[in-house]
């Protein structure tokens, strides 16, 4: 037999399977292609077992950035030499000494590898991780005769460094410190024990630096020398490869945990691991699931369609499709196959997640046969649309902005120009102005009023919501996600959509909504499909943008996208002329609602209203009329003082009484409740005017024993 089979390496010949010394042949990806019989007597390998090695699996503290560097240096120099370590058959890990030389450039880089056993040299012997360790190796001696530690200087220095140490101690302090007393006797124990079991140890310590509490493994080492009685030894900080070992753990414990199905395969088609849903589905057993190859259990694979099959995988052109497996009773059954291409350790699979979609086949036929029904469902929705766009121009067209200000015309004036253009807009102003009515204006006015003009109020929607309810969500998106959602943008494709208090929208959600501002297109949650839509954007805010702009709080480019024609709403007061106007178009909106008859406003209660200030807008306007409306017994309406909020500012502060904050709160929710007829919450409630929770108002009403004859006095 030559030293190795067909496999590339023809220019070494069979005269060196004879030179006593254990060779191997490793490719660029570190599996081992073929061995010697040397090597295979040392490490108590079979022949046939070498072509599943790797070269971790005869040296386990090789790290795959360290693999990436020999190779690299072979590219570079085509031979070298090292020193590093390599476990043997039984269980033992020795210092070996590598000679390495390059065969072949490129992907076809195959490396010849002569390895002989380092020993002679204490320092040699025991300093022989160092180079093969992605961390520092620190040596040390402990002298069985005074039970103490001894490490050289500079190892103090570096094992100080990782513990997180300001000051230098020696050796058996610096120990204790490091891993505690316990362990540090732990370690005494085991290494005065050496000689009567084995003459090596191995264990690992969690330790935390002293300094910013990091948690780090350290691995302590050790071999006896008979001869003087003396253990050398090395730590090692092992924290990477034990965060690999728990995060491969979790891995293979949620594999077998899964529901669905999971295979690994091999380039030949065979099963390498299946978890336990695959046992449970099939009928066979492990072993026999095992032995078996993916041509036996899928139905529509065979023998000599897996090469191309593979082929198509591995490049990642076949990443889900469905088939049909096999049970061992010979049941078939439909499945959902999502494979991946992985590389592990410079070994391929094929990773397979298996779902059986025989229940989800049934939905479908059931869906199929429910379409027609659906269908006649999107018609009579469309007739219900239809009626409710003839509504909503009966109520909000352009002619219910009831005006005969100048000024306001002005205003008026800008939304007829900006109507027949596709721009986008940016309605500001007080909250209560009306920047929705104009909003609708501009929609009616354009030459997408034959299409929806949707509305999303920004504040209104959960910060964990607003994505979904703008942009949609498909199925099993988040959790909660049951079905498939139509965001606000896609409902409003074709028409107009108004993004009210838009100075609200979440900082991360900024950059989605300019994207589809500039480019028409967004992603929903869960989607891998970009959808195209042609939307006109009408954004009102009460907010400073600019001002948030500075803060930070708002995106700069997107302010200057919404900006493209401001259009500022006037607040009632500077509209003063409108305001008799508004208060009949209300009176006459209210008694007809309620049934009354009333002829009109008497003329105190006219004057009265010309001159308050109406910090709440047209808003509180019309729930002031309302709540006259209510209370009134006579044909003219008279509005009673308690029905406003009084101007503080308009007190003498000679006349203002000091008082507690507590009494001051007391009376000022008295004040605004009185205001309000006692309505604490909704639109025009007094927690919408103290900008509070109505829970939070509730509390505060009992804390300070508010009654209702304060409210109603």
């Amino acid at each position: 037999m030559g030293l190795f089979r067909n496999d590339g390496g023809g220019v070494l010949t069979e005269g060196l399977n004879h030179i006593g010394l254990a060779s191997v042949l490793i490719a660029r990806s570190g599996r081992i292609l073929s061995a010697n019989k040397v090597f295979l007597e040392q490490r108590g390998v079979k022949v046939e077992d070498v072509s599943f090695m790797t070269i971790r699996d005869v040296n386990p503290n090789l790290s795959l950035n360290n693999w990436r560097d020999i190779v690299s240096r072979i590219d570079k120099e085509r031979n070298f030499e090292l020193l590093t370590t390599h476990l043997t058959k039984d269980g033992k890990i020795i210092p070996v000494k590598v000679n390495a030389v390059g065969l072949g450039t490129g992907d076809d880089l195959k490396i010849f590898v002569v390895l002989t056993e380092a020993v002679g040299s204490e320092k040699f012997e025991y300093l022989f991780n160092a180079l093969t360790s992605d961390r520092v190796v620190i040596p040390w001696v402990y002298k069985l005769d005074s039970g103490e530690f001894s490490f050289e200087e500079n190892d103090i220095k570096l094992l100080s460094s990782i513990a997180g140490l300001d000051s230098l101690e020696k050796g058996n302090d610096i120990l204790e410190l490091l891993i505690g007393e316990d362990s540090l006797r732990d370690i005494r124990l085991n290494l005065e024990s050496l000689g009567e079991r084995n003459n090596s140890f191995n264990t690992e310590y969690r330790v935390f630096r002293k300094d910013t509490g990091e948690a780090l493994w350290l691995r302590f080492s050790g071999v006896l020398n008979n001869t003087t009685e003396t253990i050398y030894g090395t730590i090692q900080e092992t924290t990477e490869y034990r965060l690999q070992f728990i995060e491969g753990f979790k891995s293979k414990l949620a594999l077998e945990q899964l529901e669905d199905m999971v295979a690994w395969l091999t380039p030949a088609g065979k099963h390498t691991f299946v978890n336990k849903a695959v046992v449970k589905e099939l009928g066979f057993s492990e072993e026999e699931c095992l032995s078996a190859s993916i041509w036996d259990v899928a139905t529509d694979v065979s023998e000599t369609d897996w090469p191309g099959v593979y082929k198509q995988l591995a490049l990642g052109k076949l990443k889900s499709f469905e088939s049909r497996f096999r049970r061992k009773s010979g049941e078939t059954f439909p499945v959902h196959v999502s494979a991946s291409f992985i590389d592990f350790q410079g070994v391929p699979y094929i990773c397979c997640i298996i779902r059986n979609i025989t229940e989800e086949r049934k939905q479908r036929a059931k869906i199929a046969v429910a379409y027609d029904k659906i269908k006649q469902l999107q018609d009579d929705l469309e007739k219900e649309n239809v009626y409710l766009r003839s509504e909503v121009d009966r109520e909000y067209n352009f002619r219910n902005i009831i005006s005969k200000s100048d000024r306001y015309a002005g205003i008026l004036q800008n939304v007829k120009n900006v109507a027949g253009t596709d721009a986008t807009v940016l309605i500001t102003g007080e909250s209560g102005t009306g920047k929705e009515l104009l909003a609708r204006a501009v929609h009616e006015l354009s030459e997408r009023s034959g299409k929806s003009l949707i509305k999303v109020n920004c504040a209104a929607l959960p910060e964990n919501l607003i994505e979904s309810e703008l942009f949609g969500h498909e199925k099993g998106a988040f959790t909660g996600a049951f079905q498939k959602k139509v965001g606000r943008f896609e409902l409003a494709d074709g028409g107009t959509i108004f993004l009210d208090e838009i100075g609200e929208l979440p900082l991360e959600l900024q950059p989605k909504l300019l994207r589809v501002l500039q480019e028409g297109e967004f992603d929903p949650l869960g989607s891998t499909q970009t959808k195209k839509v042609d939307v006109r954007v009408i954004a009102a805010t009460n907010r400073d943008l600019l001002r948030k702009v500075k803060r930070g709080d708002f995106r700069e480019d997107l302010f200057f996208r919404l900006n493209i024609f401001p259009i500022h709403n006037m607040p009632l007061r500077e509209r003063k002329e409108d305001i008799p106007l508004l208060a009949d178009h209300f009176l006459g909106k209210f008694t007809e609602k309620m049934g009354k008859t009333i002829k009109g406003i008497s003329k105190p209660s006219m004057e009265r209203l010309v001159k308050y200030n109406f910090p709440g807008n047209i808003r509180e306007l019309e729930n002031i009329i309302e709540r006259g409306v209510i209370i009134c017994n006579d044909n003219i309406l008279k509005l009673p003082k308690n029905l406003f909020l009084d101007d503080y500012a308009s007190k003498s502060a000679d006349n203002v009484e000091f008082q507690g904050f507590e009494e001051m709160a007391r009376q000022y929710i008295i004040k605004v409740l009185k205001h309000t007829g006692g309505k604490v919450s909704g639109t025009g409630g007094a927690a919408e005017i103290l900008q509070m929770n109505a829970k939070t108002l509730d509390s505060k009403m009992r804390k300070y024993g508010i009654s209702k004859a304060e409210i109603y006095s």
